[in-house]
């Protein structure tokens, strides 16, 4: 369920905004959100979560020009918990 489905969310955003969610894929609704962004084509969607994941290659959001998805993959590094043990200590 999309936790920012209400329209007036949208309504309070500017022509040539930038939205990006690094937090659940399914936190916009994606029928809202394609909307939004094919009236505001200035405007952009930068993701690396998505809801299915991984993303279809012929999904909805895939088919839009200024929609950026990117793997979600930031914690399976090989070194990453060695980067983070040696940072927190």
């Amino acid at each position: 369920m999309p936790l920012l489905k209400d329209e007036s969310f949208y309504n309070q955003l500017r022509e040539n905004v930038v939205i990006i969610n690094l937090a659940r894929g399914e936190l916009f609704d994606e029928n809202q959100l394609c909307s939004f962004l094919k009236s505001h084509n200035k405007s952009c969607y930068l993701t690396d979560v998505t809801y299915p994941e991984p993303y279809p290659e012929d999904g909805v959001l895939s088919q839009l020009d200024q929609v950026f998805i990117t793997p979600h993959i930031g914690g399976r590094r090989e070194d990453i918990w060695n980067l983070l043990i040696v940072k927190n200590n």
